[in-house]
């Protein structure tokens, strides 16, 4: 339950995560078998579900910043296609890879304030929650339908322009699954977890998609 830069703040571990993420895997891709760094973030990406499951009410900021930052190391997995498919030095697919990160983490932001709308009399009535932007008042209903309707636009608009039809359909798709989520997923105890799992899945499939390559059965494999 943070004011509006605090919650800003808070958020901002998962975006650090990815841009050194990024990097490290373009670095080390040619050094170590893919599968097993795929499994690895795959792995790291679970437990860090499990960790912020453990989180309670008098968690503090640095309690939500490690998960945060470990959970946006997620992201860079969009790149896994890109350096197996030996496209890391091609100035263009990189292009398209940033593109397709920016556009995921654009329209995940949009999904985020839905969430958050969605969830908005429940939050009023939590002793922390009631303190976020929105359930506060600091962002009005017709503001966070604005903000989270630009988001959206713009992360699937750049998605269009750098992945044309394809890259457009995959994040579509994303959106669809992560508003599922948001609508009722997420308070099935078992389909919730699963849910998740699958989307770093996505991210992999969105990440081939945007660099036009075809994912193999083993890295399918091993992100699922």
């Amino acid at each position: 339950g943070y004011p509006s830069l605090e919650a800003g703040i808070a958020m901002a571990p998962r975006g650090m995560g990815s841009l050194i993420g990024m990097p490290v895997v373009g670095l080390i891709i040619g050094k170590v078998d893919a599968r097993k760094l795929v499994a690895l973030g795959l792995t790291v990406g679970g437990a860090t579900l499990l960790w912020l499951g453990q989180l309670n009410l008098n968690a503090g900021y640095w309690d939500v910043f490690f998960p945060q930052f470990v959970q946006g190391i997620g992201l860079s997995l969009v790149f896994v296609p890109l350096a197996t498919a030996g496209l890391i030095a091609d100035p263009l697919a990189i292009l398209r890879a940033a593109g397709a990160a920016l556009g995921l983490s654009l329209l995940a932001s949009a999904i985020y304030i839905v969430n958050d709308l969605l969830d908005i009399d429940a939050d009023r009535r939590h002793r922390k929650k009631r303190h976020r932007p929105l359930a506060a008042g600091d962002l009005t209903i017709p503001q966070g339908l604005a903000l989270s309707g630009g988001l959206a636009v713009a992360g699937l608009g750049i998605g269009a322009a750098v992945g044309g039809a394809a890259l457009l359909l995959a994040l579509l798709a994303y959106g669809v699954m992560t508003t599922a989520y948001s609508l009722k997923i997420k308070a099935a105890m078992v389909a919730d977890v699963l849910m998740l799992a699958a989307l770093y899945t996505v991210r992999i499939w969105i990440g081939a998609v945007a660099v036009g390559v075809e994912l193999s059965e083993w890295l399918l494999l091993f992100s699922i």
